[in-house]
């Protein structure tokens, strides 16, 4: 539901769809697939989400940590360590 708001509230503020807040909603997306224990979707969300956000931001914006986090979590539990540790 808060990201079907959030996203209505983007588009009706004009947001363009590559502004970072659009990828902050898309990390904000992989942290519920994570905690509804949907490690793989999770996992290709914030993926996507860290490339536009390293793009933008650089590779050392706390931003892109988070996104991390939440991505090595899900491979370690999906039993794919090795993927874990090169993110």
């Amino acid at each position: 539901l808060w990201g079907r708001l959030a996203e209505t509230g983007l588009r009706s503020a004009g947001v363009p769809p590559d502004d970072v807040r659009w990828l902050r909603l898309a990390l904000d997306r992989g942290a519920v697939h994570w905690i509804r224990g949907q490690r793989q979707e999770a996992v290709a969300i914030n993926r996507d989400a860290i490339i536009g956000l390293e793009a933008v931001l650089g590779p050392d914006h706390p931003d892109i940590a988070r996104g991390l986090s939440v991505m090595g979590n899900a491979l370690h539990k999906l039993n794919r360590p090795d993927e874990a540790y090169t993110v």
